[in-house]
């Protein structure tokens, strides 16, 4: 997912927040739009998540912000590191989403980096199974509208 669609999700889920008055909620987005750095991704998802906040939502911006951060350690060599943020991301839930099939694929990359092709490759396939099934919902709803 590019940096900008992933910007205008999150954008877009921080004016619906702010839609509904819950300024907590707010913050807590803005925190995670912003944070643009190892130190800063690491930060926002040690933080909590606010109350009121929607579970779905909130999985949602934190499968965002682990996934960048999994990138950046990624890409800095620390495989480890990466599997690890994605493994933990993960374990909070997983949906039908790119999110999630973003997890799958850094986690993926992860393992294949630290000599694991096989276990690399379940994850890549979860993440094509869940790009399947968002291709088929498309194709539907292109299909319903014509």
């Amino acid at each position: 997912m590019t940096a900008v669609l992933r910007l205008v999700l999150l954008l877009s889920v921080l004016v619906l927040a702010a839609g509904c008055g819950e300024a907590a909620t707010a913050t807590w987005l803005e925190s995670a739009r912003s944070a643009d750095d190892r130190a800063s991704r690491e930060a926002f998802l040690d933080e909590g998540v606010p109350p009121g906040m929607q579970p779905d939502d909130a999985r949602v911006v934190r499968h965002d912000v682990a996934y960048q951060l999994a990138r950046e350690l990624l890409d800095g060599g620390d495989a480890q590191g990466a599997g690890a943020i994605a493994t933990e991301a993960l374990n909070e839930g997983r949906a039908d989403d790119v999110f999630t099939a973003n997890l799958f694929v850094v986690r993926g990359q992860a393992l294949e980096a630290l000599g694991e092709p096989v276990r690399a490759t379940l994850d890549y396939h979860e993440a094509l199974m869940i790009n399947e099934t968002l291709l088929e919902a498309a194709l539907a709803a292109e299909g319903d509208e014509e």
